[in-house]
């Protein structure tokens, strides 16, 4: 992560930018946002590389409730959702830069993940869950060129990574080259078997 972006989401009321370095200190008075910042780059990962729902209730951090986690807006309501996201590097294609951003939306008390997108300069790929608990969107797109599909969520979640998908969309149909814009027809099963990286 270089850099990490969140917005909604506790005292980060407005969108706000942290550029990480290789060693990034967290200074400021106590109700300023380091424990939030600390508890969503943790969030952020687990979502990213590990497809998990995280839990931001687990030790260190407890943020407590979606209520107390989404910020209040100057209508005195709570927000129904709060986004963050950042920027890296890709090792899965000769270290092009790509952003990755999630949206939280409530499921009981808890927040959850109802939107992720990754996208680069050339591509885009963005799972959306427009019911709780059920079946994906996958929107993808490489240039000019869009493919939809939908997933059973027990896909995204049993151990496949939404970062490789991106880059699929680059690939050859027969998975072995990495020629940008290919014209082979590529479905989720292609996805699948490219490995978490």
């Amino acid at each position: 992560m270089d850099q990490v972006r969140v917005s909604g989401f506790r005292c980060f009321s407005r969108p706000q930018v942290a550029e990480l370095a290789p060693l990034t200190l967290l200074v400021g008075e106590n109700s300023t946002g380091k424990t939030s910042f600390m508890a969503m780059v943790r969030a952020l990962w687990q979502v990213a590389y590990e497809s998990k729902v995280p839990n931001f209730k687990e030790p260190p951090y407890d943020l407590g409730s979606f209520e107390e986690m989404a910020n209040t807006m100057a209508n005195g309501r709570t927000r129904r959702s709060f986004q963050a996201g950042f920027t890296g590097t890709s090792r899965h294609m000769g270290g092009l830069p790509f952003s990755f951003d999630v949206r939280f939306g409530q499921q009981g008390t808890a927040p959850v993940p109802v939107s992720r997108t990754v996208h680069d300069a050339e591509s885009e790929v963005i799972v959306e869950q427009r019911r709780l608990g059920g079946r994906l969107n996958v929107h993808m797109r490489v240039g000019e060129k869009k493919w939809f599909e939908k997933v059973d969520r027990r896909w995204l979640f049993g151990g496949n990574s939404i970062l490789p998908m991106v880059y699929a969309p680059m690939v050859l149909g027969d998975g072995k080259g990495s020629e940008r814009g290919s014209d082979e027809g590529l479905k989720l099963a292609r996805l699948r078997r490219i490995p978490n990286q």
